[in-house]
C-alpha cells in the first residue's frame, strides 16, 4: 500500500540507437500463464482463440491491412494503413474472460475500413490464471480515473490503456489517483505492460 495514500504510475522513453521503448499500462485482473499470443485470419475466415488453462485477455486486435501482399496475399493490397478503430473492442466483448471464442474476420462484424482492400484480422491475446475478474464494482479505479501530468494520457485508441509515453527520446509522463485507505485495507493492483523495441519503461510503483 502506497504511504501517501496514491497510487502512481511513471513512465520514461528512451532511445538507444536503433532500439526505444514506448509504455502503455493497462489494468486487468489475474495472472499472466504464458506469453502472448498471436493469430490471424484472412477476410471472409475466422480466427479461434482458445487457453487450456484460464482465461482469455485480449491485449490488441486490429481488423484491416498493415502489410503487403506477403500476408494474407491479394491482389487488392495497395492500402497499407488499414485499421478498424473498433477492434479492440468488438474482439473483446467476444472474447475476454472466456476459455475459447471465434470471431468472423469480416466488414459485417467490423465494417469496412479500406474499400476495395482485401483485409486480415489479427489478434494477440494472453491466458490469464485463475477466474475472470467479475464486473468492476462502483468505484473501482480505470484509467479515466487518474490524473495525468507530462505525456501520460488515456490512450487514443482504447479507453482501457493508461498511455504513459507515446514517443522515444525520454519522454515522461505521470498518472496518479488519491485513494482513501487505512492500515487494514489491502489494495490489489494489476497491470500489462505493452512496450516498443528495447527496453527501459518503469512500472507501476508508490510515489
Amino acid at each position: 500500500m502506497c504511504s501517501d495514500g496514491k497510487f502512481t504510475i511513471t513512465g520514461y522513453s528512451h532511445d538507444s540507437g536503433t532500439c526505444h521503448s514506448i509504455s502503455k499500462v493497462r489494468l486487468i485482473g489475474g495472472d499472466p500463464v504464458q506469453t502472448a499470443i498471436e493469430t490471424r485470419a484472412c477476410e471472409g475466415s475466422s480466427v479461434s482463440l482458445s487457453c487450456d488453462s484460464g482465461f482469455i485477455d485480449i491485449i490488441d486486435a486490429t481488423y484491416g491491412r498493415k502489410h503487403g501482399p506477403d500476408v494474407c496475399p491479394h491482389s487488392a493490397t495497395s492500402d497499407q494503413d488499414c485499421h478498424a478503430a473498433s477492434s479492440v473492442g468488438i474482439v473483446s466483448a467476444a472474447c475476454s474472460g472466456q476459455s475459447s471464442c471465434e470471431v468472423s474476420a469480416t466488414n459485417g462484424v467490423f465494417g469496412d475500413p479500406c474499400g476495395g482492400t482485401y483485409k486480415y484480422l489479427t489478434v494477440n491475446y494472453a491466458c490469464l490464471a485463475g477466474e475472470p475478474p467479475a464486473p468492476p464494482p462502483v468505484g473501482a479505479i480505470s484509467p479515466a480515473d487518474f490524473a495525468t501530468t507530462g505525456s501520460c494520457k488515456v490512450d487514443d485508441s482504447d479507453d482501457s490503456i493508461l498511455s504513459v509515453t507515446q514517443v522515444a527520446n525520454s519522454q515522461q509522463g505521470t498518472c496518479f489517483m488519491p485513494a482513501s485507505v487505512t492500515s487494514g485495507d489491502t489494495i490489489a493492483i494489476t497491470y500489462d505492460f505493452f512496450t516498443g523495441d528495447g527496453s527501459g519503461a518503469d512500472g507501476a510503483a508508490c510515489a
